[in-house]
Order: C-alpha cells, then structure tokens, then sequence
C-alpha cells in the first residue's frame, strides 16, 4: 500500500503542537480554518487508536500520528518507523527510530 505524502513541515506545526516528553499530539486553534470543530478540537488530544496506533486528521487525510510527529520533529518525511518499546501508541520521539 502506497502512503500518501504528510503536508509540509510548517502546514503540520499550524495545525498541531507536541510533547516530546509524554509523546501526545494536541490540535492547535487554527485561524485560517473557519469551522466550528476547529476551535472545538483545539488544546484537545489529537487522533484515535486504531490497531493499537493513533491515527488522526490532518487537512482532510487521516495519517498515523507517529509519522506526523516524526515530520514535525525532523522536518523531513519519514521512511518506515518502528515503536522501540513495541508500544504502537508510545509516540515520544525518543521511542521512534527509522528502520530498513
């Protein structure tokens, strides 16, 4: 299955803010969107788990949470990823390494 390319690196970080600590993706207030959900979602934690990864909204497309933070962490799209702890929804950086 091809994946289809994040939005670019600043596209995300309006969208989003980050943790790096606890690993948790929260939506930001975004003025360039008018919709009501928003300024709903804001502050609010961003994605739902799906086969033990979190998967989230972003510019109409759903994308693993895991491959976001790794874009907005390192500015580069990611190759594949893997949870070194074996924990799908542990999203620190610190638990993400690119793999082979």
């Amino acid at each position: 299955m091809k994946r289809i390319s994040l939005p670019n690196r600043d596209a995300l970080m309006r969208v989003f803010s980050y943790d790096a600590q606890s690993g948790i993706l929260e939506r930001k207030y975004n003025p360039e969107v008018p919709s009501r959900t928003n300024k709903q979602f804001a502050g609010r934690r961003a994605g739902t788990p799906a086969r033990g990864f979190v998967r989230t909204l972003a510019y109409g497309q759903l994308y693993y949470a895991h491959l976001i933070i790794w874009k907005m962490f390192h500015g580069q799209e990611p190759g594949r990823l893997r949870h070194i702890n074996g924990d799908r929804s542990d999203n620190r950086i610190s638990n993400l390494e690119e793999i082979q």
